[in-house]
């Protein structure tokens, strides 16, 4: 059963949904120093529970995403993204709770990411707190380690 939820942000009212076969959620990343911010439709894959099929709104294809990691509290997962768009790629992300990134990140969920992804760089930036929604909102940071 479908459950909106409203969430408030500079200057409008955004709404996500969630079902049990899909969610519309909002993405704000940055690629160098330009920000982006896009809606996407992430689609649950039910031969697999860890994968999303995301595409845009208008259901052009975007990414598969596969959650590798997690830890029991969810404060921090990796995640292989294989892009669909431009020049196709693998990338896997070091994904954190907002709340987390305050505490010291969890060794498992490091050493998981280095060891599927080889190695990678920080671009975390504290601008990124700032991209925050209001309360109660769970926010994963796509870009806090990416590999290179």
């Amino acid at each position: 059963r479908p459950q909106n939820l409203e969430t408030s942000s500079a200057s409008m009212m955004k709404k996500r949904l969630i079902s049990e076969n899909y969610i519309i959620y909002n993405t704000t990343f940055f690629h160098g120093r330009q920000r982006y911010s896009i809606r996407l439709r992430g689609d649950f894959d039910p031969e697999a529970p860890n994968r999303m099929l995301v595409s845009t709104l208008d259901m052009v294809p975007f990414s598969v995403e596969t959650l590798l990691y997690e830890t029991h509290n969810n404060s921090c997962g990796v995640v292989k993204m294989e892009i669909l768009t431009g020049e196709r790629s693998t990338q896997y992300d070091l994904r954190v709770r907002d709340a987390s990134v305050t505490f010291r990140l969890p060794r498992s969920c490091s050493r998981r990411f280095h060891r599927v992804a080889g190695h990678g760089r920080c671009i975390y930036s504290s601008e990124c707190r700032q991209l925050k929604k209001r309360e109660n909102e769970c926010i994963m940071f796509n870009l806090l380690i990416e590999s290179a």
